[in-house]
């Protein structure tokens, strides 16, 4: 609002004030102006002169002037500074925005963080209870393997020697406690995997289905023809004729025919000197060169060859060496315990 002036004009005794706003100030002092021009000369002629009057006209038309020059100023200088505040607040305000996204993306960077912590420590706990409980099962079927006579610990050599590859070093993400974690839990991870790559070709599973009944065992025996001590290169499981007979292992069947006392038979080798071997059957289902899984039908039980009944000869030879194989069928069920899934072994013998 524009701020009020009076203007005062004086006359002898008299005062007469006058209460105007700037929009009116220009019609008032042009009224007041005129005033003086007419009337004053009219009453008191006798004291001014016309030179006076003039003088008094152009004084009030300067201070006329230069009120609503300084007012113009006044505002064009407020109107600036309003504009300029604007601006500022603005700026305030983008400023604000700005800060309160700052402390947004730092709290979720935080969160972030933790979160990333969290994930890193749970993924270091699972590597060591990994590696942990693989170690323990590779201790104890290695244990139960070399009770049976098995070892399956590769050759110096093939562990110095057997490597290659160029080098890649890890990048330096990949550090810190789970990288010191993964450099133990490696080779743990790989000596597991080895073993169990190797259980599907190990001869742990029975040749037959349901309980084992021996009839004969491995070893030193009365013959059953002649009545002397002989020696027994198998075990003999009694069974009827008809029933299927089971690959203990995977592997490749070699011989399939008849041999003399073993009657018609079947041999499977199964890697590293392992070979099995099943006599007396009714009949053969595989040829040679067939691949085998472990469990795969191979023929059925029979009274064939040299023998006083129906009945499987079952045969473990390693190296070419006869042994017996009920080390493996026993080594076979702790194993299938210790994995508590006989189906990654094959279901040893109960």
């Amino acid at each position: 609002m524009t701020k009020p002036i009076f203007l005062t004009l004086q006359r002898g005794e008299r005062l007469v004030c006058l209460r105007l706003g700037l929009p009116h100030l220009a019609l008032a002092l042009s009224f007041a102006v005129l005033a003086v021009g007419i009337a004053w000369p009219q009453q008191d002629a006798d004291q001014q002169d016309t030179n006076q009057i003039k003088w008094r006209i152009a004084a009030l038309q300067s201070e006329l002037e230069k009120l609503v020059s300084q007012n113009g100023m006044t505002g064009e200088l407020l109107h600036t500074r309003l504009a300029e505040a604007l601006n500022r607040l603005k700026k305030l305000d983008a400023q604000e925005t700005a800060l309160t996204s700052l402390e947004s993306s730092e709290h979720r960077l935080r969160d972030l963080d933790q979160r990333i912590t969290r994930v890193e420590r749970q993924h270091l706990r699972r590597l060591q209870d990994l590696s942990d409980a693989r170690a323990s099962k590779s201790r104890q079927i290695e244990g139960a393997l070399q009770m049976a006579g098995i070892q399956l610990s590769p050759a110096p050599s093939e562990a110095t020697t057997a490597q290659g590859g160029p080098f890649i070093p890890l990048s330096e993400a990949f550090s810190g406690p789970f990288a010191h974690e993964w450099t133990r839990a490696e080779p743990l991870l790989a000596r597991h995997a080895m073993l169990s790559a190797a259980l599907p070709n190990l001869p742990l599973r029975a040749p037959l289905l349901g309980p084992m009944d021996v009839s004969s065992g491995f070893g030193a025996r009365m013959d059953p023809f002649h009545g002397r001590a002989a020696w027994h290169t198998g075990i003999d499981l009694r069974q009827d004729k008809g029933a299927d007979v089971l690959s203990a292992a995977a592997g490749t069947v070699t011989i399939v025919g008849w041999n003399g006392a073993y009657g018609l038979m079947v041999d499977i080798d199964h890697g590293n000197g392992l070979v099995t071997r099943y006599a007396h059957l009714s009949r053969a289902l595989v040829n040679e060169g067939d691949v085998v899984k472990p469990q795969a039908t191979l023929g059925r039980s029979g009274a064939t060859g040299r023998t006083t009944g129906a009945h499987l000869h079952y045969e473990l030879r390693i190296n070419g060496e006869p042994v017996d194989p009920t080390r493996l069928l026993k080594a076979g069920q702790s194993i299938a315990s210790l994995l508590n899934s006989a189906s990654q072994i094959g279901d040893p013998a109960q």
